[in-house]
């Protein structure tokens, strides 16, 4: 036989003899053995777009013709019970998002030269894991008028235009909206008074 073509299967014998560099036996064998050690998806961080509220929507002025989706001069800010103070952005179009956490109080003011101001407010407190861990998105228009009437314009400086909270009658993170509906019933007889001769 060849001397050649001996010393070329020598080498094919030893080469097949020997595991690929890529997988060991006993990497395989111990994964048969501990099926559960590396197979199981790692636990998840909490996800903060899961478990944040996401309140957003657009700010615009109120015109008979609406035009005009943004104020040149406007401003919302967001405070919370720590003291902590912010200003929100909005695009050109009145486009904003505020993003809060959970377990704090808030109020989102929007204000604009020659308007009535309007604010919210946002209890995150006291709410159960398991609807924390849901997230909340509250899309929410804000639409400011002109400042026309004193004693509607006192009215909504001192009076947020909505309140959300945990409500316990139903279990759930939502929106007042008995007091809201109070709170546009006080400003539309407001508003008839003054037009009375």
């Amino acid at each position: 036989m060849n001397k050649n073509l001996i010393s070329l299967l020598f080498w094919i014998i030893i080469l097949a003899s020997c595991d690929s560099p890529g997988v060991r036996i006993d990497d395989i064998k111990s994964e048969e053995q501990n099926p559960d050690q590396e197979s199981q998806d790692p636990v998840q961080e909490p996800n903060d777009e899961l478990i944040s509220i996401k309140l957003y929507g657009v700010f615009f002025e109120s015109h008979t013709n609406e035009d005009t989706l943004f104020y040149p001069e406007g401003k919302i800010t967001l405070s919370d019970s720590n003291g902590h103070i912010r200003d929100i952005e909005f695009d050109a179009h009145g486009n904003y998002l505020v993003e809060m956490s959970f377990e704090n109080q808030y109020e989102i003011r929007f204000e604009s030269p020659y308007h009535y101001t309007k604010f919210l407010k946002i209890d995150s407190r006291g709410i159960p894991d398991s609807l924390i861990g849901l997230g909340y998105l509250m899309p929410t228009d804000m639409r400011l008028a002109k400042n026309e009437n004193e004693s509607v314009n006192d009215l909504l400086n001192q009076n947020p235009i909505g309140k959300a909270f945990m409500n316990a009658t139903i279990g759930d993170f939502d929106w007042d909206l008995e007091y809201t509906d109070s709170l546009k019933a006080v400003i539309k007889e407001l508003e008839s008074e003054s037009e009375l001769p």
